[in-house]
């Protein structure tokens, strides 16, 4: 079984070119790290641990920001186009 690998995002735009090449398997792997992300969201909110819930959404809003790139359906501004 292959290792799929997600790099740890930086900025909007390495999401969005990694989303542009992304594999399907890649892609899979994205969805599930943004629902963990999510998960984990909810559970820092819970516990008002306020600077970890920005982390994480953050990192969440990066794997959507790829995911929609790989589907088609995020309109890129031509300032972030890569």
């Amino acid at each position: 079984m292959n290792t799929v690998y997600i790099p740890d995002f930086q900025s909007t735009n390495e999401a969005i070119a990694f989303g542009k090449v992304a594999s399907v398997e890649e892609v899979k792997t994205l969805r599930l790290m943004k629902i963990k992300h999510d998960v984990e969201f909810d559970r820092f909110l819970e516990e008002e641990d306020f600077d970890q819930a920005n982390i994480v959404a953050t990192k969440s809003q990066f794997c959507r920001k790829a995911i929609e790139v790989y589907f088609g359906i995020l309109n890129i501004p031509e300032c972030m186009k890569v």
